[in-house]
């Protein structure tokens, strides 16, 4: 994995962390009460690993934007599959996409224990699996 997606699963993980509630983070809801074309995150606002990345200021203006009225993410301007867009941006493989973006790839019993933390180390620990890798 290139430093340059490991960089990225970093701050992705401090974003998470920096989430003004706890609520604000559903690892099963893709994201909601938005306005894209201004960027405003509604007091109500919640979303997944992936719907967080692409509403994520500086992952934006990279290239990675979550489209939430159509259920997809733009990765440089291309539609994709939610999952797809973001893995490709984080540069993870399928394995660790489905690690990151389900809650099947956490150690738990139940969805709503995949906290904004949880997910944050899991980010981390993804990204530091490759700290030895060239690039």
């Amino acid at each position: 994995m290139k430093k340059m997606y490991r960089t990225r699963l970093y701050k992705h993980a401090d974003f998470l962390e920096s989430l003004p509630k706890p609520e604000k983070f559903n690892i099963l809801d893709w994201a909601n009460k938005i306005d894209e074309d201004k960027g405003i995150f509604f007091c109500n606002t919640v979303a997944c690993v992936a719907g967080w990345a692409g509403l994520n200021p500086a992952f934006r203006r990279a290239g990675l934007k979550t489209v939430v009225c159509e259920n997809i993410m733009t990765l440089d301007g291309v539609s994709m599959h939610p999952e797809d867009a973001a893995a490709q941006f984080f540069g993870l493989t399928r394995d660790e996409s489905t690690e990151l973006f389900y809650y099947q790839g956490y150690d738990v019993s139940d969805y709503q224990k995949v906290t904004a933390k949880v997910a944050a180390a899991k980010c981390r620990e993804i990204a530091d699996r490759h700290k030895d890798d060239v690039g």
